[in-house]
C-alpha cells in the first residue's frame, strides 16, 4: 500500500509541476500579445528567466515521474500543433503530421494508453478554455474551436475526450484536475504579488 501512495505522489507532484512548467512557457510565448492587451503575466514579469525556470521545473517533475513527466510533455506539443493550425492555416498539414509524430514517440516511450489519456486530458482543458475564452477570442479577431464549430459542438467533444481520460486513468484524471486548480490558483496570487511594484517587465 506504501508503494501505491510513493506512485501516486509522484504522479500528482509530476503533474503539478508540469503544468507549473506548460504554463509558464505558454505565457512566455505569448508575452508580447499578453502585455499588448493587458495581460499581465508571471512570464512577462520574468521575461528570459521563464525559460529557465520551466527547465527547472521540467527536471523537478521528471525526478518526480518521469514517464508522466515525458507523456504530458510531448502530449502538450502534439495538441499545441492541432490547435495552432487556427493562426497558420497553410500548413496545417504540417502540424498534423508534427502532432501524429510527436503522439507516436510518446506511444513508444511511454505506453499508447497512457498517451491516449495524456492527449485526451490535455484536449479537455485547451477546449476548455476556448470555451471560457469566447469573448476575449472574439474580441481580439482570433478564431477558437468554438468560433470555428461552434459552442455546443466543442462542449460535446469536450466531454467526450474527458470521458476518455476519466475512462483510461480516472486516478490520473483526478490527479489532472487538482494540478489544474493549483496551478490556476498560483498564477492569479503570483501576478498579483509580482505586478504589485511599479517595475517595467524585462525585454523579450
Amino acid at each position: 500500500m506504501s508503494g501505491e501512495w510513493h506512485e501516486w505522489g509522484g504522479a500528482l507532484a509530476s503533474l503539478i509541476l508540469v503544468a507549473m512548467a506548460i504554463k509558464l512557457l505558454d505565457d512566455f510565448m505569448d508575452g508580447d500579445y499578453d502585455l499588448c492587451h493587458g495581460e499581465r503575466t508571471l512570464a512577462a514579469r520574468l521575461g528570459r528567466r521563464s525559460i529557465t525556470y520551466t527547465m527547472l521545473l521540467l527536471t523537478l517533475a521528471a525526478a518526480a515521474d518521469v514517464r508522466v513527466a515525458v507523456v504530458m510533455l510531448l502530449g502538450s506539443h502534439a495538441v499545441g500543433m492541432l490547435s495552432g493550425w487556427r493562426r497558420e492555416p497553410s500548413r496545417v498539414w504540417v502540424r498534423s503530421l508534427e502532432a501524429l509524430l510527436t503522439a507516436l514517440l510518446s506511444g513508444f516511450v511511454c505506453g499508447f494508453t497512457l498517451t491516449l489519456w495524456a492527449l485526451s486530458i490535455l484536449a479537455a482543458a485547451n477546449w476548455l478554455d476556448d470555451l471560457v475564452d469566447v469573448p476575449a477570442d472574439k474580441a481580439s479577431g482570433q478564431r477558437n474551436l468554438v468560433l470555428q464549430f461552434g459552442w455546443q459542438e466543442t462542449l460535446i467533444l469536450t466531454l467526450a475526450v474527458f470521458s476518455l481520460a476519466v475512462f483510461l486513468n480516472a486516478f490520473y484524471t483526478v490527479f489532472a484536475l487538482i494540478s489544474m486548480a493549483v496551478v490556476m490558483v498560483a498564477s492569479e496570487l503570483t501576478t498579483r504579488h509580482l505586478w504589485k511594484t511599479t517595475d517595467q517587465p524585462e525585454q523579450w
